[in-house]
């Protein structure tokens, strides 16, 4: 983008540093994202490294991040493995579920844990506020039906 130029061994390791430290990407020039996809086809990562840098950076896109609970793992769960209506997410490594909420082992119900959560169910009762069964969050009707959408 700026005009200057790389060794394939430099623009390698600057590809790889991305994958280990997310300060690092994505891989810059003059403060100016390195175009991956021109740089991915001059094969200057294998198969096994491209598939990391690629994963990499899906799960730095990602603002709210599942990483698995199996602690022998612990792998990114990317948004392609979230069953939204289960809140799950499937690890595809270890093929373990993981709660998208508490990021604890897969549960039924509420998150066990969760006390600000406990809190605010507690004051939605004293303030008869009801929740949305699809996305979960607190609604307050103000006039209307009973109807919720």
């Amino acid at each position: 983008p700026c005009g200057d130029h790389y060794c394939q061994p430099c623009l390698r390791r600057m590809f790889l540093n991305a994958t280990k430290e997310e300060s690092l990407y994505p891989p810059r020039c003059c403060k100016v994202a390195i175009p991956a996809e021109e740089v991915l086809k001059l094969g200057v990562l294998d198969g096994d490294e491209v598939r990391e840098y690629r994963e990499r950076a899906e799960e730095y896109a990602t603002a709210k991040r599942v990483y698995c609970h199996n602690t022998k793992c612990g792998k990114f769960i990317p948004s392609s493995r979230i069953l939204r209506e289960k809140d799950t997410g499937s690890c595809l490594y270890c093929a373990t579920l993981t709660c998208i909420h508490c990021g604890k082992k897969n549960h039924p119900g509420e998150c066990p844990e969760d006390e600000d959560l406990t809190k605010t169910l507690e004051l939605g009762k004293l303030q008869k506020w009801k929740r949305c069964e699809k996305c979960k969050r607190m609604v307050d009707r103000k006039a209307g039906c009973e109807h919720m959408t």
